[in-house]
């Protein structure tokens, strides 16, 4: 399985909803991220396609969003949520292409970026 990763497309709408349904136990994480994007407030959504078949195997979301520290609001960027289809290739693949892309990504909006996962718990970079 070759795995390529790209920004998410026009193409990808319905197969992302579809994998953000069957990766959580709710339809939460679906509908955040369809309000993100209606909203304007998505900045990056990376998709994960097997290059073999097609299929979408995972993808990341990249979403505007404010911190409060020490009483200021700055500006960051929050990765989530990250969701696979195809545990455990997928998300080593997401990750490791998601940890390089981000720094260069914030840097250009002049924004930090927050980790929110369960094995991350939280960090500001």
């Amino acid at each position: 399985m070759t795995i390529a990763i790209h920004p998410a497309g026009a193409a990808h709408v319905a197969a992302i909803d579809a994998l953000l349904r069957a990766g959580f136990p709710r339809a939460d994480e679906a509908d955040l991220v369809r309000r993100l994007c209606v909203d304007g407030d998505m900045v990056l959504m990376l998709v994960a396609v097997d290059e073999d078949d097609g299929a979408l195997a995972g993808a990341v979301a990249f979403s505007r969003m404010r911190v409060d520290a020490g009483g200021k609001a700055i500006p960051a960027v929050a990765l989530a949520p990250v969701v696979a289809a195809l545990a455990p290739v997928v998300p080593l693949a997401l990750g490791d292409y998601s940890y390089s892309y981000d720094a260069p990504t914030a840097a250009e909006l002049s924004e930090g970026v927050l980790e929110i996962g369960h094995h991350h718990g939280l960090a500001l970079v």
